[in-house]
């Protein structure tokens, strides 16, 4: 295409822009695969789009009891028994926007949800994943 654009260095648009995409492949999990972590790296794709898509996909250490995505403004506990020390590292993160807490306990979430700040944004997996994604034929069993 013909002609110039102001991007401050007087480019022409034939030069074409900077550009980052990927591909992810959206499939179903074995949910005992899930629950035992071994397979978030399948996962972790789809926590690094809904907390904004910032910074490089998280890979969490294999055994990690909680995990803070470097360059991303997301973290993610594993374990609810290390609320605590999440918490506390949490405080030290003011970039962090959106928090995973993995547990399958409503009454864990919601006690864990309540002692983080307000305008951070919580979500509960995996029972939410399950509910969520759970095919509609398997729902209806």
């Amino acid at each position: 295409m013909e002609g110039r654009y102001d991007a401050g260095d007087r480019r022409t648009m034939s030069d074409g822009f900077e550009e980052s995409v990927s591909y992810h492949q959206l499939a179903y999990l074995d949910p005992d695969d899930l629950e035992l972590g071994l397979s978030f790296e399948l996962v972790s794709p789809v926590l690094w789009l809904a907390a904004g898509s910032v910074g490089p996909i998280h890979a969490p250490e294999a055994g990690a009891r909680f995990s803070f995505a470097e360059g991303s403004p997301y973290a993610i506990l594993f374990d609810d028994a290390h609320f605590r020390g999440f918490s506390i590292q949490l405080r030290q993160r003011p970039e962090v926007s959106s928090v995973f807490l993995v547990t399958d306990s409503t009454e864990a979430f919601a006690e864990m949800r309540a002692a983080l700040p307000a305008e951070i944004s919580v979500t509960m997996l995996y029972g939410d994943y399950f509910r969520s994604f759970r095919p509609t034929a398997e729902r209806a069993l």
